[in-house]
């Protein structure tokens, strides 16, 4: 009797071990796919964006610039609305240009086109620079950004399946307390060395961030491009504390769920009463 319960203890382990990592996965996921909800991307972005005086871009214009951003580069992936949506801005700016007889230099010409005419908008804006619409590199990275997004989407989705699973297989609570303290802890303790890491240099760990996810390097752009006045440093700093704070309370919700699974059924009902 001995071996199969050996066998049985080891496929206890093994259960523990993807559950830990599955819900692990999962709390870290969590954070992200609160950044990618349309609200937090719109929030920050009106709160952060920098308009440029010689775009005549208000922050509305960039907000909505940003939000349809995240829509092509997370969502949709539908490049027709991010074109649309900066075709709106430009044309907003260049009637403010007119009004105030400011000349912009670098600017797509829309007199005559059709904003809501896709070939027409694209047409107008090759000739453009890319402080005013998107550069191919620009474009070029937000399909990448698409690409990571696909893989970290179905990786979720495994990661749910496999930790559901793996903790309703465990023979006992225990067990499923273990990979969900564990993994709460874990998460909670990757976070506090990121936290600080971005405390004392969030460029560096920026950097990091995006050389470990574009090897390529296609993540620079210039300071006072659309892409990087629409979505600033600041803009980053506030999805990385939203982040940061949704996974570290998932992170705490599993490790007191796992606490409150190995109390004695009496002592939990009790508490549940109180």
């Amino acid at each position: 009797m001995e071996q199969p319960l050996a066998r049985k203890d080891g496929f206890q382990a093994v259960l523990q071990t993807v559950g830990t990592l599955c819900v692990a996965l999962l709390l870290l996921a969590s954070g992200f796919l609160a950044c990618v909800l349309p609200p937090t991307a719109k929030t920050l972005a009106l709160q952060t964006a920098q308009p440029d005086a010689r775009t005549a871009f208000t922050v509305n214009d960039l907000a909505n610039v940003a939000d349809a951003t995240r829509d092509y580069s997370f969502g949709s992936h539908d490049r027709a609305p991010l074109v649309h949506t900066i075709a709106v801005a430009n044309h907003n700016a260049q009637e403010r240009g007119k009004a105030t007889g400011k000349a912009q230099l670098g600017a797509p010409n829309l007199d005559g086109v059709n904003i809501n005419d896709q070939q027409q908008v694209e047409a107008a804006f090759a000739h453009a620079t890319e402080r005013y619409v998107y550069s191919d590199d620009a474009i070029s990275h937000l399909d990448d950004c698409y690409s990571v997004a696909a893989v970290a989407y179905t990786l979720v989705a495994v990661a749910l399946i496999l930790a559901v699973a793996s903790l309703a297989a465990m023979r006992s609570r225990v067990g499923a307390a273990r990979a969900l303290t564990r993994a709460g802890a874990g998460i909670v303790a990757l976070f506090a060395v990121a936290g600080i890491w971005a405390a004392i240099d969030f460029d560096g760990l920026f950097t990091v961030f995006h050389e470990l996810l574009f090897s390529q390097g296609n993540w620079t752009f210039a300071s006072d491009s659309l892409l990087i006045c629409a979505l600033p440093t600041e803009f980053w700093v506030g999805m990385g504390a939203a982040w940061l704070t949704t996974s570290t309370i998932a992170s705490i919700l599993s490790i007191l769920v796992g606490k409150s699974l190995t109390k004695p059924r009496g002592a939990r009902q009790a508490s549940t009463n109180r």
